[in-house]
């Protein structure tokens, strides 16, 4: 049962997004690339806002790996900032782009695309690496794993509310939802300040995502652990000010009704069309030998590097 439900949530996590894509088109004229733009946007803040995450770490400002010597305030505020300034920064250089900023369609579209890579990824990839790697642990001694005592007593919680109740695994995938709708509320704010030409709304938007990354921080380190729906309530409380508006900014402006409803299956069509087009222009450019060349030589050199690292660290004076 506890497989079962988790492949449910996983594969929900990574289809819901472009459903609701799907779900957009069929009744509003909005294309495909907002979806995509809102992808990309997600992607290319991710790699700014991680490394900006451990220059921080380095300069002491916020936590480094095993030390725990920096306030919760500072590094839910700080967490707060950099997530938002990057993402907000990135979806409103998505919108310079394109071009593309007609109507509260738009600001959705581009929201689900952003939001919705972040469930794919963040969502379901990393919830199935995450329970795949508890359930072997079953019945394993712990303290024979030369873990750290608070790594023992995570990783204890982790099999206790995963195992306790196998509803649990459905948590991650209504935080991914709660996640997304955020996510199309920070794109409407960003879209307000190319409809409106106020610059103000990007700030606005920065602000509004710290605020709620910081109580996100605030609220997960505050309740404990094991009491997964009361952090996802706490989660939703949090979002709920941000739909409200979302909501009559939508219902104030209206969104534009497409000529003619297509069918939710052709929708979902039109976009395996352009999956399979892309991955057909990769084939024939040999652009897809070449990257799986590199994982698969990576793939190899992972065990290897593993087996003789310690090794390697062991001869380095000080280490």
């Amino acid at each position: 049962m506890l497989f079962w439900f988790t492949a449910l949530s996983v594969i929900l996590m990574i289809v819901a997004p472009v459903f609701l894509a799907a779900w957009l088109r069929r009744r509003h004229p909005v294309p495909w690339l907002l979806f995509c733009a809102g992808m990309l946007t997600f992607a290319v803040s991710q790699a700014v806002h991680l490394p900006l995450n451990e220059l921080l770490s380095d300069l002491g400002w916020m936590p480094a790996p095993g030390t725990g010597d920096v306030p919760l305030w500072r590094i839910a505020l700080l967490a707060g900032l950099t997530a938002g300034l990057c993402e907000e920064l990135a979806r409103a250089a998505g919108y310079w782009l394109l071009r593309r900023a007609r109507s509260a369609s738009d600001g959705i579209m581009l929201g689900l695309g952003h939001g919705g890579f972040e469930s794919m990824v963040f969502g379901g990839v990393m919830t199935a690496a995450t329970i795949s790697a508890l359930l072997p642990l079953q019945g394993q001694d712990l303290a024979q794993m030369n873990l750290l005592p608070e790594q023992i007593q995570a990783v204890q919680q982790q099999m206790e509310t995963l195992l306790g109740s196998p509803w649990s695994v459905f948590a991650p995938l209504l935080e991914r939802l709660v996640a997304m709708g955020i996510h199309v509320t920070l794109s409407l704010m960003v879209l307000q300040a190319f409809q409106r030409r106020q610059p103000a709304w990007v700030g606005l938007a920065i602000l509004y995502h710290a605020l709620i990354d910081m109580l996100a921080v605030l609220t997960t380190r505050g309740v404990e652990t094991q009491n997964t729906w009361g952090i996802l309530a706490g989660f939703l409380l949090i979002a709920l000010p941000g739909w409200i508006w979302a909501i009559l900014i939508v219902r104030k402006a209206g969104l534009p009704a497409a000529a003619q409803a297509q069918p939710l299956g052709s929708e979902l069509r039109l976009f395996w069309v352009t999956i399979r087009k892309e991955i057909l222009q990769q084939w024939r450019t040999r652009r897809i030998l070449i990257v799986a060349a590199v994982f698969g030589v990576f793939g190899m050199m992972s065990p290897l590097m593993a087996y003789f690292m310690p090794q390697m660290m062991q001869a380095i004076p000080g280490a």
